[in-house]
């Protein structure tokens, strides 16, 4: 006579890997998938899951205090945003070297 043994049953849950780009979302999808399935995490995947959902939030948050500008002024308690764009200056050549593409007719 055999002896027949039950496995264990997995438990199945569903990842959605198609909005991934890097390993790092991948894993974090792992995570929320087994959170939504409420299986037992460990104590990293703890931390893990915490820290993406403070970087999220972090990152919501600046995009709304940044409110579809390019820069942040603090002035005392207010932050302001603002559109800022990049200036350049151009040093002026010696005076000798301009004189001399003036004779010469270079600019």
């Amino acid at each position: 006579m055999v002896k027949k043994t039950k496995k264990p049953a997995k438990p199945v849950f569903v990842i959605d890997l198609t909005q991934c780009d890097s390993a790092e979302e991948m894993y974090e999808a792992l995570l929320n998938a087994k959170l939504e399935a409420k299986l037992p995490l460990s104590k990293y995947e703890i931390s893990k899951l915490i820290e993406y959902k403070l970087v999220e939030g972090f990152a919501n948050l600046i995009e709304e205090m940044f409110d579809g500008h390019n820069a942040l002024v603090i002035e005392g308690d207010d932050i302001r945003a603002f559109d800022a764009i990049k200036v350049t200056v151009e040093e002026k050549k010696p005076w000798y070297k301009r004189f001399w593409n003036w004779l010469t007719g270079r600019k």
